[in-house]
Order: structure tokens, then sequence, then C-alpha cells
């Protein structure tokens, strides 16, 4: 369904009211930003990097954290088999600390 709105001559603002309420010039240039400021905002170069890094750095942070998790799992497991705390480290390729750290042992 379409709905129509009468406009009236009085609801249509005038140009008087118009420029009335526009800002002026020399509000416009005192809001704008200096050619200064609208340099400071555009990241270098080596931010751009640094920030890229930084988005890969916390990727593989979690990427390590996952795969911890699953070793971790695996040498429960493992040990819950019966496989010797030595045989756990050597197939993971840690150290037995590790293993007995990973077991609750320490």
């Amino acid at each position: 369904m379409v709905t129509m709105r009468i406009v009236r001559d009085d609801d249509i603002p005038s140009e008087a009211d118009l420029a009335a309420a526009a800002p002026s010039e020399a509000e416009l240039f005192a809001a704008a930003p200096s050619e200064a400021d609208l340099f400071a905002a555009v990241p270098s170069e080596a931010d751009l990097v640094l920030s890229a890094a930084a988005a890969e750095l916390e990727i593989a942070k979690q990427v390590t954290e996952a795969a911890t998790d699953q070793a971790r799992a695996a040498v429960r497991d493992a040990a819950a088999a019966g496989l010797s705390e030595r045989s756990i480290a050597d197939a993971l390729g840690v150290t037995r600390a590790v293993v007995r750290r990973w077991l609750g042992k320490t």
C-alpha cells in the first residue's frame, strides 16, 4: 500500500531559513581537520608492518595453544595406555620433564 503525504507550502523551509540554519564558511573551515592532522592519521609503513606481524603472532599463539592442548591429551591417553614417560617424550619431541608436568606429576 502506498501512503501519500500532502505537503503544504508552509511545510517547506524558505531559502532564508535554509541559509540561516547552514553553518558559515568560517565555521566549516574551523571544524575541518588541519593538514597535519590528516597526515598524522595515516599509519606509516612501519605501523602497517607491525600491525600485520601482531595479527600473525596472535594466530600463531592460537595455533600453538590448540596443538599443545592436543599433545597434552595425547600424553594423558598414552600414559593411561601404559606407555613410559620416556617413550611418550621421545615420540612428541619434548623432554620427560614436560611429559611429567603435563601429567600433573610435578
